[in-house]
């Protein structure tokens, strides 16, 4: 027994003594990076005005988000004439233009998954941005692909405008429901299960909400009276959202379809209500009446008394949600009404970022639901630039300062947290 314990400290010690020494000699490396935009921190959330281009008309859209909270979408630049471009929203909200290039090109980003791979399309093709770096998407023949990547997974797959689908570098097909048919692959999850539209080629008020599973296509039910039905996301458990109407394109409501089954997610009052992204945890994010929500559980949450700081205008601005990740980040748009009598009166378009200030266990970095090495061990990457971490990972490792033996979280991290979290894995303290 005596045995068994000095062994235990002598392990105990030998952990904190390797973990402080790979501290402090990687510290050395560490760099912090600042970015000035439009912040502050309301309701439980960290809100952010994100980085627009240096244009006098940007009107940035977010169009997808990864775990970590960067961003994909576009934004207006001024190559001679005002057209849209690619861009790519880092943790901190600064912007990068993928398509810099003084090209007369229009672009945009669709997909962004957790490695930072965004597609899209580059003129009139299909395209990819690894490392910043523009790729044509090909077919089977070499040939570039007329239209719009939407999606991009950890995998690799991607689908897209048409029936689109490439599967381990493969391209292929999706199938229709019937040849007339013109399909849009919108979104894909971590199963390579898609969901998308498929409309009629000889009706405009004719499309059907749709996903495809090993390829093969099936209709999403929907209630009595729905006369077209729209799919925007889905997570890995094959949840899709959406939005309805019964006949009035100005009147639609925000759904879900679960199991199969359609449900209808409420509204915030008004006309029209929509649902545009679902993360791994059900939480749905969309528009209703202008104002963005999230929904949880069958209930909705309005989010504009959130964002609400961010106008600056006397007029009322509007905002919408359109993409949620499993950290719980909110993006979006906002707009911000025009002003009579100045260049700017058709008001501006710009991108927000909310984050919760909070989530998970204090400590348990990788949210794996124990506090351990190896959460002590991600803390060393966090802190000498090896990971970026997510909003959630850096929450759940502000553990630092202690007050009466628990922690006093002090909204960042670092070696203090650290050695916090060492002391805490080494069974030194206990909270």
């Amino acid at each position: 027994m005596v045995w068994g314990m000095y062994t235990r400290i002598n392990i105990q010690d030998s952990i904190r003594y390797t973990l402080l020494a790979l501290l402090s000699i990687q510290l050395l490396f560490i760099s912090q990076h600042t970015s000035a935009q439009t912040s502050y921190e309301f309701g439980g959330y960290f809100v952010q005005l994100l980085d627009d281009l240096p244009e006098q008309f940007a009107n940035p859209t977010v169009r997808d988000i990864n775990v970590f909270g960067q961003l994909a979408g576009r934004s207006d630049a001024d190559e001679g004439v005002r057209i849209d471009q690619v861009v790519f929203w880092d943790v901190d909200g600064s912007i990068t233009n993928l398509d810099d290039n003084n090209q007369e090109i229009y672009s945009e980003g669709y997909g962004i998954n957790d490695a930072a791979d965004v597609v899209g399309h580059f003129d009139d093709s299909m395209a990819i941005w690894v490392n910043g770096q523009r790729s044509d998407i090909l077919d089977s023949q070499g040939n570039t692909i007329f239209g719009n990547a939407r999606d991009i997974n950890n995998n690799g797959t991607i689908v897209g405008t048409g029936d689109f689908f490439m599967q381990n570098g493969v391209p292929g097909s999706l199938e229709r429901l019937i040849p007339s048919e013109a399909v849009e692959a919108n979104a894909v999850n971590e199963l390579d299960r898609v969901a998308g539209n498929s409309t009629s080629r000889f009706s405009a008020a004719d499309s059907s909400a749709v996903t495809w599973t090993n390829g093969v296509i099936s209709v999403l039910p929907v209630s009595a009276g729905v006369v077209e039905s729209f799919a925007n996301d889905i997570n890995d458990a094959g949840t899709v959202v959406g939005e309805v109407h019964n006949g009035d394109v100005s009147a639609t409501r925000a759904v879900m379809w679960k199991n199969s089954v359609m449900v209808e997610l409420g509204d915030l009052g008004g006309t029209r209500s929509m649902a545009e992204g679902i993360n791994n945890r059900g939480q749905v994010v969309g528009r209703s009446n202008d104002r963005p929500f999230v929904w949880q559980n069958g209930v909705m949450t309005d989010l504009y008394s959130i964002v609400e700081g961010l106008c600056t205008t006397a007029l009322a601005c509007t905002a919408g949600a359109t993409v949620i990740n499993d950290e719980g980040v909110i993006a979006g748009s906002y707009y911000f009404p025009g002003t009579p009598g100045t260049p700017q009166f058709r008001g501006t378009m710009r991108a927000f970022k909310i984050t919760p200030l909070s989530s998970g266990v204090l400590g348990d970095i990788n949210n794996d639901g124990v506090v351990n090495v190896a959460d002590a061990l991600m803390g060393v990457q966090m802190l000498t630039g090896q990971i970026t971490p997510t909003p959630g990972q850096l929450s759940r490792g502000d553990v630092a300062p202690l007050v009466n033996g628990s922690p006093m979280p002090d909204g960042q991290f670092n070696a203090g947290d650290y050695a916090v979290l060492v002391r805490k894995v080494t069974g030194v303290v206990d909270f």
